[in-house]
């Protein structure tokens, strides 16, 4: 049975939601759709910690998350054991103030962002991505040294040459994305409330193999 697959996950965008917040959708089988709930979990407490609490949105994204985490004994458990608590400066005050910093195990976002920037590329160019086009990710956490300068690069082209979209009413989620004229067949970058962002590659498809009969025919 195929089923509406909301782009990103729902629960990132706090409720209750304005008649006229126009969510992505794209069609799923319902045993994929439903497959995902557990990573759609960990991605919205991802985004939740990750975009403070300085916007009202952000804080009912806060207070959704605390609840979430209370009815989800496996997630907070997951919590509690990557969380420590440190003491760092803080820049206006000068003082050392005690944060909670928490790591996050990558490859349930990692999965979340690929399924996004999937299904962005059907809603864009018509034809699922397929599997042997692989889908490479970057975190904020993951841009190192060697990889800044590349990624930055496609950025400022994707600014000059790319296309925005926002969804939600205060910025819950926008996107950019172009071609490019590389190895890679597009370029995405996912921001979620103006803090979070995600950079993604997509490869080109494969080209379909020509039939032999077919090419002797054509030779005949």
């Amino acid at each position: 049975m195929v089923t509406d697959d909301h782009l990103p996950p729902r629960n990132i965008f706090p409720k209750p939601q304005p008649n006229d917040v126009n969510l992505i959708t794209v069609p799923a089988c319902s045993k994929c759709n439903g497959g995902s709930s557990r990573d759609d979990e960990e991605f919205k407490l991802y985004i939740s910690l990750k975009s403070g609490m300085e916007k009202s949105h952000c804080r009912k994204l806060h207070d959704s998350t605390k609840k979430t985490i209370q009815h989800n004994s496996r997630l907070k458990n997951q919590l509690l054991e990557n969380s420590t608590n440190l003491y760092l400066p803080n820049p206006e005050t000068k003082l050392h103030e005690e944060v909670v910093v928490t790591q996050f195990e990558p490859k349930p976002i990692l999965r979340v962002a690929e399924r996004i920037i999937r299904g962005l590329y059907f809603k864009h160019f018509g034809q699922p991505l397929v599997s042997q086009a692989k889908c490479h990710i970057w975190l904020n956490d993951m841009i190192t040294p060697d990889n800044k300068a590349d990624l930055l690069g496609f950025i400022e082209d994707m600014k000059i040459s790319g296309t925005l979209v926002s969804v939600g009413t205060n910025d819950e989620f926008a996107y950019l994305y172009s071609g490019t004229e590389c190895e890679f067949s597009t370029a995405w970058m996912l921001t979620f409330n103006k803090e979070t962002y995600i950079f993604g590659l997509t490869e080109k498809q494969p080209q379909p193999e020509r039939s032999p009969y077919r090419f002797a025919q054509a030779d005949a």
